[in-house]
């Protein structure tokens, strides 16, 4: 064809250039899309004019514009490693959720991305960073320079893995030309081949895949095989109705597969599939033309509207070819016989299955289809469930080549007897929103009132109900007052009370899971009871609460109900330590998950694997909230699991793990993860809630901040009024604590402006005049002005017992209202008839920003309403902007799965397992990630981890894919010096990294202190390098607190030591809280308060670690050693190392029994032996120890002007220990020395 090119000149300054050819009719015909066949050359002549033209400005310099192919695909790299991978797409998430915040709502984000991303790191790095930052204002006028700042560095990291960048021959604009080719008309715009039209949507999941080629081979193999068959005669054309009818559906299973794309790169957590989302959408696209927009929408998201638009034009047409292929669906499954069941697999595997079946098996589905004609039972679904397969391997070949290869779920009676949910018909979920549901557009908001769920029939359900009687004598204490178990109780008896494998209960908040987990320690309890009824102390029982608050609540509810036989139950938290001998007597620990891991990676260093540790004894392990894997905290909730079932294999160490959840949409992940068999996981929807639950969602449509604020206002008290009136309770939930006060404050500013007060009012209730006196004896001023007028405030941020008396006040009814924060829905169980939900925007400090409400901390909060033994009904409110309305819609009644953090946390917890001996090479890292959840989720989403299809194939345990992520945590703790890692991957852990595994300190918190660590700091540097510790990152400076902060720097009998920061700066802030502690003084902020509880909770841990990497250091650091072991033992006892011995007798020791709530600023204890007085007039005389130890009884009598007080000196100072030591040095060699010692007391 080179040979009949045809050549054409066109002369421009005495220059011509020769034009190639186009293509032939045939090539068009076969190559590209039936609508592309008729070529216009005028019209892509002007196409292409234009678009040449866009790539030029007025003086032929390039201009930067926006284009479409600014996606995901342009930085993963599909064959690339999975960290680099996982990276580039959270930067390109990160950079294109920056510049939507900056833009705003308004603007496309991808377009705006790009614009910024040329700017900065593409055909705009010539500019300086002036010149940059004008050319993004002119388009952005509210662009600031700290936009500028952040956006230009994620741009940076981003160009990193900019697989196409500016640089590149092709994306550049010649202006020279160095070949032939270069004069073609568009030759510098990229090309792209027909063939990307139709792949665009990914790969799909299909026996047998080849191996993908890149498009542009793929069209030029194609191109020759056409241009080789052109001389052999022509096949007929197919029929019309043959191909036709699937372009509709082609176009609407891309554009699915493209909606799950992008959800998944936005890091949604959606796990439906891609048949799941084209039964639904078909399911609703064939309800009528009425419902159509509104219910895609809601389903779809406000974000799709563009694809909603679509599918509702092309309708009918989806339709019609819908129809068509479910025909021939039907025909293809009466062609082959029937259709199996799909049996359980090991595993997950990507690709469907083909199953072959004998003649016999025919014979017998033949014989079970007649009976299924006989019965009346519907094909329909077998036939929507075919097409649906069909439709997602579909191609553009005749429909004579479709085949059902995967087996199909026949629907039957056979499903698991434990799930009891409603039944859902179709491939996804057959209603968008529950019926009843009613929406209303009012004035500045949009309002959706949900239903409560229809309770669960007992009579219907034929439940058996468990008499507490039926239960052996000695279980039935612990069940006093009760007669019968309720419904899920009773469900569940068998297998939590008749059985010893690991169980899964998912149930609403509020149905009783706390009587089963006592059920499962019954059991325990009875395999180790003697004929006596007396209890052995060969056994203990972990029991892992979500929150710190919520141990001491279940720990004397447990005591309280098996104390009775004998059972000893303990708390275990980071401000609770036991000793060794009350730990062999304590039969249950109450304890938190980050607090249980210290205890098993402390426990020797085999992990207890190869001594008679704590470990071995535990025979029952129960973790309660365990959808807490979504949360931040859930990576340490894999770590004690994983680590259990590894113990467990390879010790013989029976081990039952009980874990209760809230209802889960992946219910069936959790439990492959936690080992639970079918017959022991049990599912309860919501008609299983005690108390029936009716919900509204308000979404505030006003977009000025100052009016949306005050409608916010409005519609809060609306809310709140509404249930006072009828004499209900009402909790108002706020995301920060100044907020407590100020929408306390303003609800009653409104209801006095309504005249509206006399609701609010309690002063007739009976106990009003009690709870008056105890808020008057508050510290807290806000407390005492806002009681008077009905409301109170709760907050982590006020002192327990301010934080006591509202909840006891709110329990008895005197305060109708109460505005608290969410940390009170984890915490207590204080009921409430309703909650209200006061704005869904929440400030991170990880993220640097505000982000919405997580989608467990609502669900918490909505639990808070109607608990049983409290109301016979709920009602939940939720108000938030209205662009998040739907979305929270989709939450909560369709609810997110659960995925897993633990790849975050993945470093310090193979940190740990490594300083363990747990894991000595990577081999045995991958095989110890098989324990995690994790692992699960890689089977069940593997798109986010980068996981292909080819993967699997090559790799079915994904073993490759476990050594990349567990090589890239241990090259990060190996740049730490935490571990070493040998060229066979072997991994050995240095001093450095048993020291952080053993004190619970983050990995990068060790690297820091590794490398600030000196000769000769001083106490300033010592603080400041403790204030930069990573567990500090989450802490601010606010605003309100500079002032007290400032003035608590300045005064130096607060803060001896020089504070290196100032207030503005985290580490600084942390330096002066440390200091006030010590100082003993108190603090007026609440906020701050809470913040100094917080450090103090760290500080002494935090502190034996850096005086530990001191101990490690082979020379020149004794004395930082012995300067920060005084600092640790300031920050035990709570006094300076300047301040007069006699001061350990002014205060009590702190001790497990008596200081219950650690080292805090509140509800320490007071007095002591000593008055503080008589030790003060002794500092001011500079009598130190060494001159009053030789002073006579009268002496300090003359001192003190007491002779009691002189008495009192003379006797504290004898049991002050007096260490004596002699020591002689005799040489013996040039290098030996003898050096013998006296000691005495």
């Amino acid at each position: 064809m080179a040979s009949d090119t045809a050549k054409g000149q066109l002369g421009q300054n005495g220059s011509s250039f020769t034009l190639r050819p186009r293509l032939t009719g045939m090539l068009r015909a076969r190559l590209y899309p039936a609508d592309a066949v008729h070529f216009d050359m005028d019209l892509e002549e002007i196409r292409r004019y234009k678009a040449f033209e866009g790539q030029k400005g007025k003086n032929g310099e390039t201009k930067i514009t926006a284009k479409d192919g600014f996606c995901m695909q342009k930085f993963v790299r599909p064959d690339g490693l999975a960290g680099d991978k996982h990276d580039a797409r959270q930067y390109f998430n990160s950079f294109l959720n920056q510049c939507a915040k900056v833009a705003g709502d308004e603007v496309d984000r991808q377009s705006i991305a790009e614009f910024v991303y040329d700017t900065t790191s593409g055909k705009g790095m010539s500019m300086n960073e002036d010149e940059q930052f004008e050319a993004i204002k002119q388009v952005i006028l509210t662009f600031t320079k700290q936009d500028f700042s952040r956006l230009r560095g994620l741009s940076q990291k981003l160009f990193r893995y900019d697989r196409f960048p500016a640089s590149d021959e092709k994306s550049k604009i010649s202006t020279k030309p160095q070949t032939e080719m270069e004069y073609e008309f568009g030759s510098d715009l990229d090309f792209i081949y027909p063939l990307d039209a139709s792949t665009s949507g990914g790969w799909r999941m299909t026996p047998d895949e080849p191996e993908p080629e890149s498009s542009e081979q793929l069209f030029m193999n194609r191109a020759k095989a056409l241009m080789a068959d052109s001389a052999r005669p022509k096949e007929p054309k197919p029929k019309p109705g043959s191909v036709a009818p699937r372009k509709e559906l082609l176009w609407f299973r891309d554009a699915c597969e493209e909606h799950l794309a992008r959800a998944a790169g936005s890091s949604s957590s959606s796990s439906m599939t891609v048949e799941e989302l084209m039964g639904q959408l078909l399911e609703t696209l064939d309800k009528g033309e009425d419902a159509d927009q509104n219910a895609l929408i809601d389903f779809l998201g406000f974000e799709a509207f563009e694809l909603v638009e679509q599918l509702i034009e092309r309708r009918r047409q989806i339709l019609e070819d819908w129809v068509e292929l479910k025909k021939q669906a039907s025909e293809l499954i009466s062609k082959q016989g029937t259709v199996t069941t799909a049996k359980p697999q090991r595993g997950t595997s990507f690709g469907p299955r083909i199953s072959v079946m004998s003649e016999s098996e025919k014979r017998h589905a033949k014989q079970s289809k007649k009976a299924a004609i006989r019965e009346n039972r519907p094909t329909g679904e077998l036939a929507h469930m075919a097409a649906l397969q069909l439709l997602a391997t579909l191609t553009d070949e005749p429909a004579a080549d479709l085949e059902i290869k995967k087996p199909l779920a026949k629907p039957s009676a056979d499903k698991n007897k434990n799930v009891h949910q409603s039944s859902l018909s179709g491939m996804g979920l057959k209603l968008v929103l529950p019926e009843g549901t009613q929406r209303q557009v009012l004035k500045g908001y949009e309002r959706v009132d949900v239903p409560a769920a229809p309770p669960f029939d007992p009579e219907k359900g034929k439940v058996n109900y468990v008499q507490i009687k039926e239960l052996p004598q000695w279980a039935q204490v612990a069940f006093k007052g009760t007669e019968q178990l309720n419904t899920i109780q009773s469900i569940v008896f068998n297998a939590a009370f008749g059985r010893s494998q690991n169980l899964l209960i998912c149930a609403p908040t509020g149905a009783g899971k706390t009587n089963i987990a006592v059920l499962t320690i019954l059991r325990l309890i009875g395999q180790h009871m003697d004929a006596a009824g007396g209890l052995g102390r060969d056994f203990k029982v972990v029991y892992m609460a979500p929150m710190k608050a919520l141990v001491g609540e279940v720990a004397e509810k447990f005591q309280q109900r098996l104390g009775p036989l004998g059972v000893n139950v303990a708390e275990l938290t980071g401000d609770m330590n036991l000793t060794k001998k009350e730990l062999e007597q304590v039969h249950v620990i109450v304890t938190v998950p980050e607090k249980w891991d210290v205890m098993t990676r402390n426990t020797a260093c085999g992990g207890g694997q190869s001594d008679d540790s704590l470990q071995k004894l535990v025979q029952l392990i129960i973790i309660d909230e365990v959808h807490l894997l979504n949360d931040e905290r859930g990576a340490v909730i894999e770590t004690v699991v994983a680590r259990s079932l590894r113990f467990q294999e390879t010790s013989g160490q029976p081990v039952r793990i009980v874990a209760l959840s809230a209802t889960l949409p992946n219910y069936q992940d959790v439990a492959a993860f936690l080992r639970v068999e079918g017959e022991n996981l049990f599912y309860f929807d919501s008609s299983y809630r005690p108390i029936p639950l009716e919900t509204s969602f308000l979404g505030i449509t006003e977009t000025n901040r100052v009016k949306q604020m005050a409608k916010l206002n409005e519609i809060c008290y609306e809310a709140v009024i509404e249930q006072v009136r009828k004499g209900h309770q009402v909790m108002v939930f706020v995301h920060s604590r100044g907020d407590t006060y100020k929408t306390a404050d303003t609800l009653a500013q409104m209801a006095n402006d309504h005249q509206q007060l006399g609701f609010f009012d309690m002063r007739t209730h009976m106990q009003f005049g009690y709870f008056q006196q105890q808020v008057q004896k508050s510290r807290n001023k806000q407390v005492q002005m806002i009681f008077d007028k009905g409301f109170g405030i709760h907050h982590a941020g006020m002192l327990r017992s301010d934080r006591t008396l509202t909840e006891k006040m709110f329990l008895a009814g005197v305060v109708p209202v109460l505005c608290c924060t969410a940390t009170l829905a984890w915490g207590v169980n204080l009921p409430a008839r309703s909650v209200i939900i006061k704005g869904t925007s929440i400030f991170d400090s990880q993220a640097g920003g505000y982000k919405d409400l997580g989608i467990l901390d609502v669900q918490q909060i909505f639990g808070r309403a109607g608990r049983p033994g409290f109301d016979t009904q709920g009602h939940a409110t939720l108000i938030t902007e209205h662009a998040n309305l739907n979305n929270y819609l989709r939450l909560l009644l369709h609810q997110m799965p659960i995925e897993s953090k633990f790849l975050e946390n993945m470093a310090n917890a193979l940190n740990a397992e490594i300083a363990m001996g747990n894991v000595s090479s990577e081999k045995d890292a991958a095989d110890w990630l098989r324990y995690s959840y994790l692992f699960v989720r890689f089977f069940r989403t593997p798109q986010k981890f980068g996981i292909t299809q080819q993967d699997f194939e090559r790799d079915p345990s994904l073993e490759k894919k476990r050594r990349e992520f567990v090589h890239e945590a241990a090259t990060k703790l190996c740049n730490a010096r935490l571990i070493r890692i040998d060229n066979n991957r072997n991994y050995n852990p240095t001093d450095l990294g048993r020291v952080a595994a053993r004190f619970y300190v983050d990995w990068e918190t060790a690297e820091s202190f590794s490398k600030g660590l000196v000769q000769e700091m001083t106490d300033d540097r010592i603080l400041a390098l403790f204030g930069k510790a990573h567990e500090f990152s989450q802490l601010k400076s606010r605003e309100d607190e500079q002032a007290e902060l400032g003035t608590l720097m300045e005064d130096p009998q607060v803060c001896p030591v020089r504070v290196l920061g100032g207030t503005d700066n985290i580490y600084g802030k942390v330096a002066i809280l440390l200091q006030v502690y010590l100082s003993r003084r108190y603090i007026d902020g609440f906020s701050l308060v809470s913040d100094c509880n917080y450090v103090l909770q760290n500080a002494s841990r935090l502190f034996r670690a850096l005086f530990e990497i001191t101990m490690t250091r082979v020379t020149n650091m004794s004395e930082m050693s012995d300067r920060l072991l005084e600092w640790c033992k300031m920050i035990d006892q709570r006094l300076w190392q300047s301040q007069h011995v006699l001061r350990h007798f002014c205060y009590p020791p702190g001790s497990s029994s008596s200081n219950k709530g650690g080292k805090s600023l509140d509800d320490g204890p007071k007095g002591g032996v000593l008055k503080e007085q008589i030790v003060k007039k002794l500092e001011d005389a500079n009598f130190d120890y060494w001159t009053i130890i030789n002073m006579t009884v009268s002496e300090l009598t003359n001192i003190t002007r007491s002779k009691d007080w002189g008495k009192a000196v003379d006797k504290y100072m004898r049991r002050v220990p007096n260490l004596i030591l002699d020591a002689k040095i005799q040489p013996i060699t040039s290098t030996i020395m003898r050096r013998p010692a006296e000691r005495r007391f």
